[in-house]
């Protein structure tokens, strides 16, 4: 290993990766990497972040890409080459040219893997089938998975090899044939039940009309990619098509990050927030009812806001009382965003309180997604009247999120004297729920 590719790490930074370890053992990662990364400062930083993976017990399989190798090969020989992305037709002289670039790419990936400590294994558990002829158009030698090794790869898994899987694969006849790197990355994290499908690119992520996309529903995208897919690169179009396949089948979320960038894959996995474009289903998102083993962390997020009066001090001992008022918002066992629904003796009213999201995550609709579901959930218990205080966020209730001022006449009894004795003079909001 190569002791220049080894940056000192901090204690911060060891105690967030332990954090995730035991989220993440024993879990399947498949990472694509586009082959043009094998050329640029950081590929062996790359495989030097897959052994640090790989020795916290996270199980990976590996795949790449050999488009730009294919474009090298063919502008050094002066070839004419059909397509060299795997998503159009593959002659002959393309085939050949991807041939000699898999060979090339596996090469350098054996290479590296083996400096870093692993063994790996370029494998043949693909099978793949022609593509045949689409929109009238004979697409030759272009292939697409027709059948997996599952039981292949696992086996290679438990010998603790990495499998290493190239877009050239054979037919049932033995025929070599060209497939989508993409696509075969897809196909694998959605056989392989993977917990992640990782995209090591040679671009930042998934931008939308320029605007980079952090996070985004599999909803969201596929609807940008269904009715105006030019508002996404031509470059990134392939990998976010592919990961809205790959989460709608069941793997739980797809990233595309920035493999030319220096430690973007562990951070991507082990931050809170990420680095790249994460696909995400609606079961990776979610609000859930506080446990009273949240109480820590409530305590200490919410306790930051009190800083800045954004609100109320509230003790161990008040969330201990209250802990089944509370829910949280969380995103891969983080607890980013925090709602309270308070009762009253008045059983027709609740109050909404404690709405409070983490700093790395404002501005990002998170609040609004709590506070919508603090209204349906009041809704559905039966609540008339949903009431909220606040001393700096009027415009976001009143704005964003549809709630009318008013004056503390609409307020129980018991509130209305908190509120005296507080000395906070916070504007008072409130929603009526319909039938």
């Amino acid at each position: 290993m190569n002791p220049d590719l080894i940056q000192e790490l901090t204690p911060a930074d060891l105690r967030g990766i332990l954090r995730y370890v035991p989220q993440w053992r024993n879990h399947i990662f498949v990472i694509s990497m586009d082959g043009a990364l094998i050329r640029t400062p950081n590929f062996a930083n790359i495989l030097l972040d897959i052994a640090v993976l790989k020795n916290l017990q996270v199980k990976i399989v590996l795949v790449f890409g050999i488009g730009m190798e294919i474009r090298r090969i063919a502008d050094q020989a002066q070839l004419e080459i059909s397509d060299s992305s795997g998503e159009g037709p593959t002659d002959n002289i393309t085939l050949e040219a991807g041939i000699q670039a898999a060979g090339t790419i596996a090469h350098k990936i054996m290479q590296g893997l083996t400096q870093a400590g692993l063994q790996c294994v370029h494998c043949n558990a693909l099978r793949a089938t022609k593509v045949g002829i689409v929109k009238g158009i004979d697409q030759q030698l272009s292939g697409k998975t027709d059948r997996i090794d599952t039981q292949l790869i696992h086996q290679l898994i438990e010998n603790n090899v990495v499998p290493l899987v190239s877009p050239i694969a054979f037919s049932r006849l033995g025929e070599a044939l060209r497939l989508n790197a993409d696509a075969v990355s897809a196909d694998l994290a959605i056989a392989l039940k993977a917990s992640k499908l990782i995209y090591l690119s040679p671009f930042k992520g998934v931008s939308i009309h320029d605007e980079f996309a952090l996070n985004i529903t599999v909803e969201e995208i596929r609807s940008v990619l269904n009715t105006n897919p030019t508002a996404l690169l031509d470059i990134t179009r392939s990998k976010a098509r592919q990961s809205v396949r790959a989460v709608e089948a069941g793997v739980p979320r797809a990233h595309i990050i920035d493999g030319r960038d220096s430690d973007s894959l562990l951070t991507e996995i082990f931050h809170q927030v990420g680095i790249g474009t994460m696909v995400y289903g609606n079961d990776y998102m979610q609000i859930r009812k506080a446990h009273r083993s949240d109480i820590p962390i409530l305590f200490q997020i919410t306790r930051k806001a009190t800083f800045s009066n954004e609100l109320k001090l509230r003790t161990i001992e008040d969330f201990e009382k209250s802990i089944d008022h509370f829910y949280v918002y969380e995103i891969d066992g983080t607890i980013i965003g925090t709602i309270g629904l308070r009762p009253f003796n008045d059983p027709s009213v609740v109050e909404m309180e404690a709405v409070f999201v983490q700093s790395f995550y404002q501005g990002r609709g998170v609040g609004k997604k709590l506070v919508t579901f603090a209204i349906e959930e009041s809704r559905r218990q039966g609540k008339k009247r949903i009431i909220t205080l606040t001393t700096q966020t009027a415009d976001f209730f009143k704005e964003l999120c549809g709630f009318s001022e008013t004056d503390k006449s609409i307020l129980p009894q018991e509130r209305a004297d908190e509120l005296a004795l507080s000395k906070r003079n916070s504007k008072i909001f409130y929603i009526d729920l319909q039938e």
